[in-house]
């Protein structure tokens, strides 16, 4: 699998552009954010994959970064919303619950009514019950699908925070600020794990990052080369924290909020550091392209396909084939779930748009 990830590494980077001139204006266009999802979705597919392998020191190694990774989707989620906001104003929030949120909810929901009747075929104990109860248990059965729901309870957050602030951007900003702190607390108190929450800040750094880009771009023009070796240094520390401290003697409780926290920290840095390596390095990939325009199917796919090639009626013993099969397979089933998901939601959009 080491083999793999290098050989997929040369094909997705070898024809990166680099500005030796100043910076990309046009660094976070949507050209580029689709292939940031390209290459992160890769990486969570790499993420499950490694936690149920063996294979390589180097694929293992992203056992740990997976939290990294959905940093990047909630950056680009909040930052893609606040531009269109910007443009369209109150325009884009007329038309937000009727048409943005379904384009993530009506895929969710189909893709779980798939999963439930797979998993019945495949022996599993599902009723509808547990089907309903899986969504608010912190434990849905579409497998790895917290982020979805993450992100539906961000859409529906922006929404409310549109229309309260009324275009006075320090309310909409306390709203979002105060919703995220309302998704922890929830979390937390509903006892779910901290991947639900450890990475979501992103997203308010995002709306940021839409409001503030130019004033962004000029302070990252000077000394640019310091910062970005700055932050990485900083980012580094706070990330090897959940690695180093658990072997030391600690109490449990301190223990797992220092390394929530430094986490919630690292994940924050990560996506500003993918942000801003953007700025001189442009990806130019059409295979990024392609896996970014399917990067919610894949997301949502790719635990069925887990479950497929391994379950209590068979199992792929092999864990290189078993990866190889979930990685076609998954990217396949995205495909074509995008197809069918795109005319579903086109037709949603008419039916919506007549009355």
């Amino acid at each position: 699998m080491d083999l793999l990830v290098i050989i997929l590494l040369v094909i997705l980077l070898s024809n990166i552009k680099i500005s030796t001139k100043g910076q990309f204006a046009d660094y976070l266009d949507p050209k580029v954010t689709n292939q940031l999802k390209g290459i992160f979705t890769l990486v969570v597919i790499f993420h499950h994959l490694s936690q149920r392998t063996g294979e390589g020191i180097l694929f293992n190694l992203f056992s740990y970064v997976g939290y990294l990774a959905v940093s990047v989707f909630f950056f680009i989620s909040g930052y893609g919303l606040m531009i269109q906001y910007q443009r369209k104003r109150e325009k884009y929030l007329e038309s937000f619950v009727k048409l943005r949120i379904p384009s993530i909810l009506l895929p969710y929901i189909l893709t779980t009514i798939i999963y439930f009747f797979s998993f019945k075929l495949l022996g599993e104990n599902v009723s509808l019950k547990t089907t309903f109860l899986s969504l608010i248990n912190g434990n849905p059965l579409v497998s790895f699908s917290w982020y979805i729901i993450a992100i539906l309870f961000f859409y529906c957050l922006f929404y409310i925070a549109g229309k309260i602030s009324k275009r006075i951007y320090y309310k909409f900003i306390i709203v979002i600020f105060l919703g995220i702190f309302l998704y922890i607390s929830l979390c937390k108190i509903a006892g779910y794990d901290s991947w639900w929450y450890n990475s979501c800040f992103s997203f308010f750094i995002g709306i940021i990052w839409a409001n503030y880009n130019d004033l962004i771009s000029i302070y990252f023009k000077k000394i640019y080369v310091l910062k970005i070796v700055f932050i990485s240094f900083i980012f580094l520390l706070l990330f090897m924290i959940p690695l180093l401290l658990p072997k030391y003697e600690l109490n449990q409780t301190i223990l797992k909020n220092i390394i929530i926290f430094s986490q919630f920290l690292s994940s924050s840095l990560f996506s500003i550091l993918v942000m801003l390596i953007c700025k001189k390095i442009r990806l130019n990939n059409y295979i990024l392209l392609f896996l970014g325009g399917i990067s919610l199917e894949i997301y949502l796919f790719q635990g069925l396909l887990i479950k497929v090639l391994r379950n209590n009626l068979w199992e792929i013993e092999n864990d290189i084939i078993f990866s190889l099969l979930v990685i076609i397979l998954t990217i396949l089933v995205a495909f074509f779930s995008n197809y069918i998901f795109r005319i579903l939601i086109m037709t949603f959009q008419r039916v919506v748009s007549v009355k």
